[in-house]
């Protein structure tokens, strides 16, 4: 799509501006990895109910992102972005102050509400307000440098901050970017972009979030907490509410997410795959880190210096988007991220031994499937908003967060039960096994993103986007 470029300004304020909203939440999930050993000692929490920590934000950030990209679209990216970082700003002082473990859930789940409305936002500004070509290839790859930074600067400086003063001054490093982000906010975002008439469906809203939080509670049983019985209540329960959904907005004038996005197959293969992406990508976030510490006796700190090379991975991917996307057809780079992320973690799976090292069982799968997830998780969101209009890459946006999301939570859940289900003697037989299922998953999006998304699109007749390409 065209977007509503900002004429007579320069485009890097803006470029880093957005980079650095999602550059705050990508540094929120880096560094759980580091601190989730800490996190279980200080509120004697046990390995399988950690999972809450990171499911307690994720499922409060993806039930509402589609509500957040749709106040992005009705009341602009600036108030939206305003919003996101104050209600995030505040609640990571609760996490910091958290006494108890119910209380660090509940602030956690409040970060999640701050960026369900930064994510869309930003991430929508990058077509709506800076033009096609050269400029938006820029912005694609600053943005992508600046979520493999992330990767480096969570659990390096979050794992540093964790061994000399404790988990709760990792925090810190979100409060002072929030800060700035809320500083330049006002000087750089446009005061109103790529809105439309309408107002926010209440009813839908409601029910999304409700079926979304209920349908990953469901799966991932939020860490060990619930019994069958229960999740399956809540799977009933989430079925009902998108039943409930699906009637609403049939009735709806303004519905939550317009039905003709429906019509477009790569909204729906580019979520599947981002989703799964995400899935299988929540091993290379929490695994190491904790593999590193648990089984190889090392520090928070020298963990966190561990994942440097999964985060410079990270950074080279993102500096060769621009290239990519200009160069080569999407659906082949795809192809190649989901190969490279597939790679790296069948990797991890066969070198998980009983004589684990380092430079042995680590290094080079970190490398291959960090470079392999960020691409792959970049290139299905830019395809999914490959063939939408400027008034909605906001909900677009936020589809493709709330597939990160989702994926995240029931990943996490998953191999985090993978790793502490009892095996074989072998000190490596659960990291193994949570790789192997990990590697799974990543093939079930290279199947949506790459398999599926040719079957329904086919290669020609859909209009493409001139930085991804068809």
């Amino acid at each position: 799509m065209s977007g509503t470029p900002l004429r007579g300004r320069p485009y890097t304020p803006l470029i880093l501006f957005l980079s650095g909203g999602q550059f705050l939440v990508t540094t929120d999930f880096s560094m759980v990895g580091t601190v989730l050993p800490r996190i279980g000692a200080d509120l004697h929490v046990t390995p399988a109910g950690l999972s809450g920590v990171v499911a307690a934000y994720a499922v409060v950030y993806a039930s509402l992102l589609i509500c957040g990209g749709r106040v992005a679209d009705l009341w602009g990216q600036r108030r939206s972005c305003l919003l996101g970082l104050t209600v995030f700003a505040t609640a990571t002082l609760g996490v910091v102050c958290a006494p108890d473990f119910a209380m660090l859930l509940a602030a956690r789940a409040a970060q999640g509400l701050g960026a369900a409305f930064i994510s869309p936002a930003a991430f929508s500004l990058m077509h709506t307000s800076i033009p096609e070509g050269a400029e938006r290839h820029r912005a694609y790859r600053i943005f992508g440098s600046l979520q493999g930074a992330a990767a480096i600067t969570g659990p390096l400086i979050a794992g540093n901050l964790t061994t000399a003063f404790g988990w709760r001054s990792a925090y810190w490093i979100e409060i002072v970017l929030t800060a700035i982000l809320l500083t330049a906010l006002p000087r750089v975002v446009p005061r109103r972009t790529s809105t439309r008439p309408g107002r926010l469906d209440v009813a839908g809203a409601v029910l999304i979030a409700a079926g979304i939080t209920l349908f990953v509670i469901a799966v991932s049983g939020f860490g060990a907490a619930l019994t069958t019985r229960a999740r399956a209540g809540c799977g009933v329960l989430a079925v009902a509410a998108f039943l409930a959904l699906f009637h609403v907005e049939r009735r709806s004038a303004a519905p939550l997410i317009p039905p003709r996005l429906f019509s477009h197959p790569r909204v729906l293969t580019g979520c599947l795959g981002t989703g799964m992406a995400m899935a299988s990508s929540a091993s290379l976030f929490l695994l190491p880190s904790i593999l590193m510490q648990q089984m190889l006796g090392w520090t928070a700190a020298a963990a966190g210096l561990g994942m440097l090379p999964h985060s410079l991975a990270g950074v080279l991917a993102g500096q060769s988007l621009g290239r990519l996307l200009g160069r080569f057809p999407l659906a082949q780079t795809m192809a190649w991220a989901f190969g490279l992320l597939i790679a790296g973690l069948l990797l991890y799976a066969v070198t998980m031994t009983s004589e684990l090292t380092y430079w042995r069982t680590i290094l080079a799968p970190m490398t291959i499937a960090g470079a392999g997830s960020l691409l792959a998780v970049m290139l299905t969101m830019a395809d999914a908003a490959a063939t939408v209009a400027d008034d909605e890459q906001g909900i677009v946006s936020a589809l493709g967060f709330t597939a990160q999301q989702i994926g995240i939570a029931i990943g996490s859940a998953i191999l985090l039960s993978a790793l502490a289900t009892p095996g074989t003697a072998a000190a490596g037989s659960g990291p193994g096994r949570a790789f192997a299922i990990a590697a799974g998953i990543a093939a079930m999006g290279f199947i949506c993103a790459v398999g599926l998304r040719q079957v329904l699109v086919g290669r020609a007749g859909t209009r493409a986007i001139a930085s991804p390409r068809s």
